[in-house]
Formats: C-alpha cells, structure tokens, sequence
C-alpha cells in the first residue's frame, strides 16, 4: 500500500524550497526517508498524529530537488479522512516551519544564560514590576544577590521591593 501525495498548497513550494508543486504531487509519504517510521505506521493504520521533525534537506536522497539546504524545525498534523461511510480516504497534511521561531527562542535563551553569568559575576540583576497590579518577576540573581532564595517571589510591598533598588 502507498500513500501518496495528491494535492498541496503554494505554501508548501516556499517551506520545501520546490520549483513547482508538481516536484512532490504523486509522491510516496512511505518512501519518504524523512518521516520517522512509527508516523509512516500510524498512516499505514489509519491514524492521525502530529510530531515535531529536524527536516534535514541533506537526507532527501534524491526523493525530490529541493532548493532549500539545511535544516527546518518543522511541525506536522496528519488526520486521516473518512468518507461517510466510515472508510478511510485520505489524508490530510498540515506542515508549519518553526524555524524562525525556534531560532529566535534559542537566541532569547543563550542571551538569558549570558546575562545571568554575568549577572551572577558581577553581583548585579534586574526586577520588572508593575506598579498598579503590584506583579512583577525578578531573575534569580536579584534574589541570590539579596541573599534570598533564588526561586522567591516579589513581595507586594513597595517598601521591601524598593530598599534594594539604587
């Protein structure tokens, strides 16, 4: 049994770098080397999943040209579709890139990591607080260095936020 790929949108030219979708229409999802196995298992089976994949152009092996060289953090919804019925009929593929995304959080958090060594070096850190609601978060160096617990929370009263702020 195959499962092939009948129909895609524009979008899937810009994610997959291809000429034309006529690069993937027709294609085998089974044979796809990308695909993790217990996904091609599910689909063999009738059933739907989502997963997150590394899609490494690297590892196409010729299934296809693609334009984009690589790696896509890529998130995929397969569900299957049933006629009324009750038999299966199709599938549909829904392919989201988050790669920007995840680029950006892993650049937030070795930003984070830095800030904090130096933080930590230094004796400093930061608080944010909201002067109406009286919320706010500090990170765990403004803690350390007032020689509290670094996993304590703002206290609400404007006198003890403020005695350590200059």
């Amino acid at each position: 049994k195959n499962i092939s790929l009948i129909k895609a949108n524009e979008k899937e030219v810009d994610i997959f770098g291809l000429n034309s979708l006529n690069d993937i229409i027709g294609m085998d999802f089974l044979k796809h080397p990308i695909i993790p196995a217990s996904v091609k298992k599910l689909m063999r089976e009738g059933k739907g999943v989502d997963f997150n994949s590394l899609f490494d152009f690297d590892r196409l092996g010729g299934l296809y040209i693609s334009n984009r060289k690589g790696t896509l953090n890529l998130n995929t919804k397969i569900t299957p579709l049933y006629d009324d019925k009750g038999k299966l009929q199709n599938f549909l593929v829904v392919n989201i890139d988050n790669t920007e995304t995840t680029n950006a959080y892993q650049r937030i958090q070795e930003f984070e990591e830095y800030f904090s060594m130096i933080a930590d070096t230094a004796g400093v850190g930061y608080f944010k607080w909201n002067l109406i609601t009286k919320e706010g978060f500090g990170i765990s160096q403004w803690f350390k260095n007032l020689g509290k617990p670094t996993d304590s929370i703002l206290s609400d009263d404007y006198a003890e936020v403020y005695e350590n702020v200059h």
